[in-house]
Formats: structure tokens, sequence, C-alpha cells
């Protein structure tokens, strides 16, 4: 599967994308340990094998006219409602919006493995250079 296909498939899925909330979980002995979410997932589930796991993007609000920022990240999903137990407790996860891995396990591994992080549509090489560019100095007037 290649990537550009992938990704500009999710960004035509956008108005699919599902809001998680925010579950606090743990056994004694055993927290969900931060930036780990693939891993507090499948030891969730492998103790609560009723609940099921999703592999998904978790997308950043658009950036950049029509641009998002997606992260790999992993959920559970109980009687049709997704929960994560990863993020922080002050992180308001019904306001992150969530756009689920429709394929395998395998595939969803060869997306994320070396991009955990990725913007699509990706920034040209001028619009980098743009950036790149020092702010134009004003007549000193600005606060």
């Amino acid at each position: 599967m290649l990537v550009e296909s992938y990704f500009a498939s999710l960004q035509s899925r956008l108005h699919q994308a599902e809001h998680m909330t925010r579950r606090k979980v743990g056994f004694e002995g055993w927290n969900p340990e931060p930036a780990k979410c693939h891993e507090n997932v499948d030891y969730w589930i492998s103790h609560n094998p009723s609940l099921k796991p999703v592999r998904g993007w978790m997308l950043s609000q658009e950036v950049l006219s029509g641009r998002c920022l997606y992260e790999a990240h992993s959920v559970i999903e109980e009687n049709g409602v997704l929960y994560d137990i990863t993020l922080p407790e002050d992180v308001a996860c019904e306001l992150i919006p969530f756009l689920r891995h429709l394929g395998t396990e395998e595939e969803f591994s060869q997306m994320k493995d070396g991009r955990a992080q990725i913007l699509f549509p990706p920034i040209t090489v001028d619009e980098w250079l743009e950036a790149q560019s020092p702010p134009i100095q004003g007549d000193g007037d600005e606060c």
C-alpha cells in the first residue's frame, strides 16, 4: 500500500471521524504508560478479551489550509464506544477526532512504522522555503 494513497484515503474520510472519551484503567502493579498506546491497548485487551482494540489516527484540527496532522493511535471499543486509556487525564479526549484504520493490523503497522505523525497532504518545497523566510519587519507600531 502506497503511503500517499493511504493518507489520501484517510483525508477523504474525515467526515467519518469519531470522538473518543478518556477512561482511567489499571491493575495493581500496572498502569498504562504514556506514549505507548499500542502496547497499552494490547495489554488491556489481553486481560479483557471481550473488548476490541481499534487502530487508527488521531487528527489535529486542520492546520495549513486543508491539511491534517495524523498521529498513529490505538484505543478500545466497548459496545460501540471508543475510549482512550493512554492520553494524560488533562487531555479532553472527547474533543480529539479519531479516524479508524480500515485494513489489517499488518497494514496499520506498515503505515505507522517510521511515521508516528504525518502531515497530509505534505507541504511543497516552495511552501517550506517560504515558511523559512524571516518575517517582514513592520514600522514598529505593532504591539
